[in-house]
């Protein structure tokens, strides 16, 4: 298992930060104890550390709303935020680990708006609580790095602690004055900073001349939008950032900011907004590039889904239109649908399906696949037909091209999955608003 356990120091002992889930943007961030219901007193505090403009997770990695689960419980105090906001860094590589991981970080410290990394008090009574932890994880093969902010070098009796500590192999010691710069020492990403988010660089020459025409279609939008008002009037009313934005895959910001514009109905609001649904229907990936096909796997005569499975028979393999037909459930194993790039430049796609019977409800059975996809490479999600299918059921099937991974994405797929039909198709277009290649399709499954 791979992956890096976080633990937050406290003068009672630390708490592990068990897990960290995007939320509904509509809700507030919550920190629970040890997955129950249990909201800590320190709730709001999260809350506001992550939401903007307040707090800095959702500037630096997209999403407004998180639930936090901690093993023990955090009552007061800000030393958590070092902690927090190492799980969240590692949280956008994908490496935030779990018991099992090889490797564990021991922190403490405050976080600023400007991420400096501040002092905080009782770090050697911390380090002490610590000791027992230090030393299963010892036991456990874990390589444990503490992490302080370099202003508690110099507290008292800190050097020689940490010294022991060190000298019986139970730890390493990473100080810093800021977040960059414990992010480099750790080897994690080191977040945007402060302020707009950063543009992605071009990728490529063919890709930048298509960036290029697409800006100056964009600009044409802008004079056109903007009327009687200067093209940088607009550019500064939320256009640039969204911009930026869409090319980070931070999408739900996107939504936010362009609700946000319309509701204000200010004529720079309005202009902004209209040139940058121009701008990202131009840099939309081209449908036409990218086929969405099925094939049925079914058992030939004289064979079963059983035999199949067990590598005594080999399945009658049915190619299907890209409408998805009605299919009949019997000797019908499994659907394989794909979802090929026919175009001349790379993106990053999510092909999703998930089976439902009639009444709604939670979905049956889900498979989601998702990755960069080089012209002429495809993606492949194969769902089983149950055996048991005495009635009609459907799968849903939802495909999304954009031009790079997305969190964003990755948080709104189920909960599109599991739409019916006029809803996921508001998603759809709310998707192709923000630059996105969207489908939703429904193929019915009969006995």
């Amino acid at each position: 298992m791979s992956g890096v356990r976080v633990f937050i120091a406290t003068t009672t002992g630390p708490s592990e930060i068990q897990r960290v889930l995007p939320e509904d943007p509509e809700v507030r961030s919550v920190i629970c104890l040890n997955g129950t219901a249990t909201a800590l007193p320190i709730s709001g505090a999260y809350d506001a550390f992550v939401r903007r403009p307040t707090g800095v997770i959702a500037r630096h990695y997209g999403h407004p709303v998180y639930r936090l689960d901690v093993s023990h419980a955090i009552t007061s105090g800000h030393s958590w935020q070092l902690g927090v906001f190492l799980a969240h860094a590692l949280l956008a590589e994908g490496r935030l680990g779990r018991r099992g991981a090889p490797e564990a970080y021991l922190t403490t410290g405050t976080v600023s708006h400007e991420l400096e990394v501040g002092a905080v008090s009782n770090v050697v009574d911390k380090l002490e609580q610590a000791r027992p932890l230090l030393q299963r994880l010892k036991g456990e093969g874990v390589r444990t790095t503490v992490v302080l902010p370099a202003a508690n070098a110099s507290d008292d009796g800190f050097e020689a602690l940490a010294g022991e500590l060190e000298a019986a192999g139970l730890c390493r010691f990473v100080h810093g004055e800021g977040i960059e710069e414990i992010c480099r020492t750790l080897q994690i990403g080191v977040p945007a900073p402060a302020g707009r988010p950063t543009r992605p660089p071009a990728r490529s020459e063919t890709g930048t001349r298509r960036r290029g025409r697409i800006v100056i279609a964009a600009v044409l939008g802008l004079m056109v939008a903007g009327a009687a008002y200067a093209a940088s009037s607009v550019w500064n009313a939320g256009f640039e950032e969204w911009m930026a934005l869409a090319g980070q895959g931070r999408y739900r910001e996107v939504a936010e900011g362009l609700s946000a514009a319309e509701a204000k109905g200010c004529a720079s609001c309005v202009a902004a907004r209209q040139a940058f649904l121009l701008y990202a229907r131009l840099r939309r990936p081209e449908t036409k590039d990218f086929e969405l096909s099925a094939s049925e796997l079914r058992a030939p005569d004289g064979a079963t889904c059983t035999t199949i499975d067990f590598g005594y028979a080999k399945p009658q393999i049915e190619p299907v239109s890209a409408a998805l037909p009605e299919a009949s459930g019997r000797g019908l194993c499994s659907i394989e649908y794909r979802l090929r790039n026919a175009g001349g430049e790379a993106a990053y796609a999510w092909l999703a399906v998930a089976r439902t019977v009639p009444g709604g409800g939670e979905p049956e059975s889900v498979v989601i696949q998702k990755g960069a996809l080089a012209p002429g490479a495809e993606l492949t999600a194969t769902t089983r037909v149950p055996r048991w299918l005495r009635g009609p059921a459907s799968n849903h099937v939802v495909a999304i091209v954009g031009r790079n991974p997305s969190q964003d994405i990755d948080a709104w797929l189920p909960q599109l999955l599991e739409a019916n039909e006029r809803r996921a198709g508001r998603s759809v277009t709310r998707l192709e608003q923000m630059g996105l290649a969207a489908a939703s399709r429904r193929q019915v499954l009969t006995p």
